[in-house]
Parts: C-alpha cells; sequence; structure tokens
C-alpha cells in the first residue's frame, strides 16, 4: 500500500456533521438577530417559554456598528434574564442561530451582504456575552437548512404566512400563548423547533387514526 495514496484519501475525507438537534431537557435560547427588530426565543425541557422581539432604541442607529452590535447584544441578554427570572428557569445551555448565507443582492431579495455581516456580529456577540457566564454548546444552521423553500415574510398575520403557519401549527396551545406575532418571534420560535426536532413535516399515513 502507498503511504502517500492513503494519506491523501485520508485528508480528502470530510467530518462527519456534527448533530443538529439538541436533548429535550435542553435550555435553549434560538436566535433571530437584528438591527431593527431582533428577536429571541427560550425553550425549556422541550417546550416554548417565550418568543417575542426584544425592543430596540431608535438611538442606537446612530452608533457605529460595533457599539451597535454590542449594544442590541446586550439587550438580548438583558431580555434572556429578565424571561429567565419570571419563570425561574436554569441558565441557558444551548443557543442557536442561522448562518447566513451570503448571495448577490437579487438572489438576497436585497439584503446586502454587509447587513447579514452585522447581523451575524449581534448573533456572535450575544453567544460571547452568554459563554462568558456558563458553558454553552451553539449551533448554526444555514436558513436553507432550517426553511428550505419556505419565503421569509415581513407583513400580515404571521400565521398565515408558509413559515408562521408551520411554526403555529407545531406548539401545543400552552406554547402559542407565549408567541409574540411578529414575523421575527416567529423565525426565532421555528428555529428552537427546528433545532428540537420538532420542525419536521409530519407524515399522516392512510388508516392511522
Amino acid at each position: 500500500m502507498n503511504p502517500r495514496r492513503t494519506l491523501a484519501k485520508t485528508r480528502r475525507r470530510k467530518p462527519p456533521p456534527a448533530p443538529m438537534h439538541v436533548l429535550p431537557n435542553a435550555e435553549l435560547l434560538a436566535l433571530d438577530p437584528g438591527l431593527l427588530h431582533p428577536a429571541a426565543a427560550r425553550f425549556s425541557g422541550g417546550k416554548l417559554v417565550r418568543a417575542a422581539r426584544v425592543p430596540v432604541e431608535a438611538s442606537w442607529s446612530r452608533l457605529g456598528i460595533a457599539q451597535r452590535q454590542l449594544t442590541i447584544a446586550q439587550a438580548i441578554v438583558d431580555w434572556v434574564k429578565f424571561v429567565d427570572d419570571w419563570h425561574h428557569l436554569p441558565p441557558v445551555t444551548h443557543v442557536v442561530f442561522e448562518y447566513p448565507q451570503v448571495y448577490s443582492e437579487t438572489k438576497a431579495m436585497g439584503v446586502r451582504p454587509k447587513d447579514l455581516l452585522a447581523i451575524l456580529g449581534v448573533a456572535e456577540v450575544t453567544v460571547g456575552i452568554l459563554a462568558g457566564r456558563h458553558h454553552l454548546t451553539v449551533y448554526g444552521p444555514t436558513p436553507n437548512e432550517v426553511w428550505g423553500t419556505m419565503p421569509k415574510c415581513t407583513t400580515g398575520d404571521p400565521r398565515e404566512s408558509v413559515r408562521g403557519a408551520r411554526v403555529w401549527s407545531r406548539l401545543s396551545p400552552g406554547e402559542q400563548t407565549g408567541l409574540e406575532l411578529t414575523h421575527d418571534a416567529v423565525d426565532a420560535a421555528g428555529l428552537g423547533l427546528f433545532v428540537l426536532g420538532r420542525f419536521e413535516r409530519v407524515r399522516v399515513f392512510p388508516g392511522a387514526t
């Protein structure tokens, strides 16, 4: 056996993909970061506790981009602490956010690549703050992995959109009461459902009851 050929084959082999699903007992935070309407969803025991937009002050738009990212990230962390304290939850152990796919502006529906990088910065800084307090496991699926071809909507009742209808159908009545009816909050909740393994298509077989 040629050792060089064996070494080349070994180098070409890709490592197996990391598992994307978390256990139901994970204390999970799902982020839909943004510069205008960031949102977060907090899951505990595999169930949605609260999903909502995180309040952002208009004056933050005048900050430099790095300071703006830090300020928004801190606001998200403060939101998490409020929800955790209110519901007496343990600290977050797992975080998930979409890792952006950078396309041309046309394919990205007008979203500029530099805006995607700014949004990613908010997510990364949020994770950094939380990781400085507790050990974290972080997931970064791409939008296509989470949503496939389901389009993103920004207007109207989110439950009437393709994404919103899927998310709403996967939540129990109790979880639905904790979901703020904004597209950003619904996207955050859907991301959490995805990583918990609750977002797959429901198959109904003939004769099933």
